[in-house]
C-alpha cells in the first residue's frame, strides 16, 4: 500500500505472465496491470510512493515510481533475491537467500553501492528497516536475527529468536518482530536491544505480518488459515480470526487478509500480504533445506 492508498498485489497474467496489479484509492477493481517476470513476487513501497518488486529469476529488483504503469529501471541484485526493504531515507536492502548477502541500493541510484555477508548458512530470508535506520535480517538455518547499523558495512551483532525465523517486521516505536516458523511463536525485540523481550504464541505456522497504523502487529498463521493481532506495547496475543477456505492468507502470491479495524468494529481493515515464499525463491540443494524446515507451510 502506497503512502496516497494505491495498492499493488502480485497475480499471474495470461499464459503464467506475472503482472502487478494496481488497484486505485477507492476503487473496487485493479485498473493497471504491470507486466514483469513469472512467478511469486515480494513488493515494498518506497517512502516517496515507489514500487520495489523482487524478480528472482532474473535476480534483480524492480522500481516503479509513482503513478506508472511500467518498470522504470531494474537493479541487480545477488542470487536469488527473496526479499526487499525500504529504510525512511529511501535506501533499498535486499536479501539474497543462496549468497548469504543484502545488496545495499541507496535511493533513485541505478545499481547496489555494496552488499553485507550475513552468512550463507543463516539462508537469509525475511528484511525489516527500524525508522531509526536499523536493518535486521532473519537467518533462517542459524536460529538468530543479523543487526546491521545504520549506514554499517558488516554485521553489528546477531540477536537469537526461535527456531526458524522467517519474517520481520519492525513497528513506528522501533520494536521488531519475527515469525519463528516452527515454534509457532513471534519473538520481540525492543528498539535497540539486543536480545529479545520474549516471545509470543501464535497460531500454526507464522508467515506474514503487516503493521497496523495503532501500532499492533497482525500476523498470518498458514498451518490453521488464522490471524494473531499482538497488540503494542506488551506484545500480548489479542484476537486470532479463522480465514475462509482458499483466501489468500496461507503464503500464496498476491494474498490478502483482513482484520478488524478497532477504530470501527464493525468495519474490515484490508491487510496485504507481501508476495513471495521461501519454497519457491529457493533453488537447488537450498531448496530442499528450507521445505523441510518449513514441512507444516502450505505452499
Amino acid at each position: 500500500m502506497t503512502p496516497d492508498g494505491t495498492l499493488y498485489v502480485s497475480q499471474s497474467g495470461e499464459s503464467g505472465q506475472g503482472e502487478i496489479g494496481v488497484v486505485a484509492p477507492g476503487s473496487d477493481k485493479t485498473t493497471l496491470a504491470i507486466k514483469v517476470s513469472g512467478g511469486s513476487h515480494w513488493l515494498a513501497v518506497g517512502p516517496e510512493g515507489s514500487l520495489y518488486i523482487v524478480e528472482s529469476s532474473g535476480n534483480s529488483v524492480s522500481v516503479v515510481k509513482p503513478g506508472d504503469a511500467w518498470v522504470e529501471r531494474h537493479i541487480q541484485a545477488g542470487p536469488s533475491p527473496v526479499e526487499v526493504a525500504l529504510a525512511a531515507d529511501g535506501t533499498a536492502y535486499a536479501t539474497n537467500q543462496l549468497a548469504g548477502t543484502v545488496s545495499v541500493v541507496p535511493a533513485l541510484a541505478p545499481a547496489p553501492t555494496h552488499t553485507i555477508d550475513v552468512g550463507a548458512k543463516a539462508q537469509p530470508h525475511g528484511i525489516a528497516a527500524a525508522p531509526d535506520g536499523t536493518v535486521y535480517v532473519a537467518g533462517i538455518l542459524t536460529n538468530d536475527v543479523a543487526v546491521i547499523e545504520p549506514g554499517g558495512t558488516s554485521v553489528a551483532r546477531r540477536i537469537p529468536v526461535g527456531s526458524a525465523p522467517q519474517e520481520v517486521v519492525a513497528g513506528a516505536d522501533g520494536t521488531v518482530y519475527v515469525t519463528n516458523s516452527l515454534d509457532d511463536t513471534v519473538s520481540v525485540i525492543p528498539a535497540g536491544a539486543d536480545a529479545a523481550s520474549g516471545t509470543v504464541p501464535s497460531g500454526d505456522d507464522p508467515g506474514r505480518m503487516a503493521v497496523r497504523r495503532d501500532g499492533s502487529v497482525v500476523v498470518v498463521n498458514r498451518g490453521d488459515k488464522s490471524l494473531t493481532v499482538i497488540e503494542p506495547p506488551t506484545a500480548a496475543p489479542a484476537t486470532a480470526a479463522s480465514l475462509e477456505e482458499g483466501a489468500a492468507g496461507g503464503a500464496g502470491a498476491g494474498g490478502a487478509a483482513s482484520a478488524a479495524d478497532p477504530a470501527n468494529p464493525g468495519a474490515v481493515l484490508s491487510l496485504p500480504v507481501m508476495a513471495g515464499v521461501a519454497g519457491g525463491l529457493v533453488l537447488c540443494a537450498a531448496a530442499a533445506v528450507v521445505l523441510l524446515l518449513r514441512r507444516r507451510a502450505a505452499l
